[in-house]
């Protein structure tokens, strides 16, 4: 059975952070979206001089932030995934810190979809010069250095006895990574919730189906593919709108 890598954003989600309650959206209208809300508590340390001792002292403070956020599902992406769940073995690979992941991809598996995961590839931490990943599936992490201030997925990081060169696809929107793999990457066309005739998942389907049974991913005609899922990539630019007193 072949291996399926997904990215998230951009791909199969569109996340919009409301600023404030002057951030309004546009043309939402039958768009597939659900509000996504977690709470993360971290000790904060400081220290803090006695009068007596003239010593510092570290006490620890539990600081709580609340991120909420609106995810909207790329059209057909439910479908699409219990597809690709139920002929392909599934993982994912997104920029996205620990936390956010793992509530997008609870909240659009299935948990015996989430379960099965072959990895589940996010963000720990990052810095001037590297990004920082985990694989909380197969208890694995690793760094990334910057190249020109840039971070690309290499799928070599993820190379294992099951998850090869041969038999792994990964599926991203951005043309760096597609760069960095490109025998292994099908280019999708960027996500936001406001394209028009999308199509993208219900096409990726329909090729998916002629090597859904095959062992390795060497017959895939990735130039054809690409060219169907950008044929009629089309954005709507006013999607959102600043309004005074919303």
């Amino acid at each position: 059975m072949l291996n399926l890598i997904l990215d998230l954003d951009s791909t199969l989600i569109h996340s919009v952070f409301p600023v404030s309650n002057n951030y309004f959206l546009k043309n939402i209208i039958g768009a597939d979206m659900i509000n996504i809300r977690y709470t993360i508590t971290k000790n904060k340390i400081k220290n803090k001089k006695t009068k007596k001792k003239q010593k510092k002292n570290k006490t620890q403070k539990k600081v709580v932030t609340t991120t909420e956020f609106l995810c909207f599902k790329r059209k057909q992406l439910n479908i699409f995934l219990r597809y690709c769940f139920n002929n392909f073995n599934v993982g994912f690979w997104s920029s996205g810190e620990t936390i956010y992941v793992e509530n997008i991809l609870k909240n659009i598996l299935l948990p015996e979809e989430y379960k099965k995961c072959i990895c589940i590839v996010s963000r720990v931490k990052m810095d001037e010069d590297a990004v920082y990943f985990k694989d909380s599936v197969n208890n694995k992490r690793f760094k990334i250095e910057n190249v020109n201030k840039t971070v690309v997925k290499k799928l070599s990081y993820i190379y294992n006895n099951k998850i090869t060169s041969e038999n792994t696809l990964l599926l991203d929107d951005d043309t760096r990574n597609k760069a960095a793999n490109c025998k292994n990457t099908i280019l999708i066309p960027a996500y936001e919730y406001n394209i028009n005739n999308d199509d993208c998942l219900f096409l990726l389907i329909e090729q998916f189906e002629k090597i859904k049974n095959k062992k390795t991913i060497n017959t895939l005609d990735f130039n054809k593919i690409e060219d169907l899922l950008f044929k009629n990539y089309k954005l709507n630019d006013k999607y959102t709108n600043i309004v005074k007193n919303y």
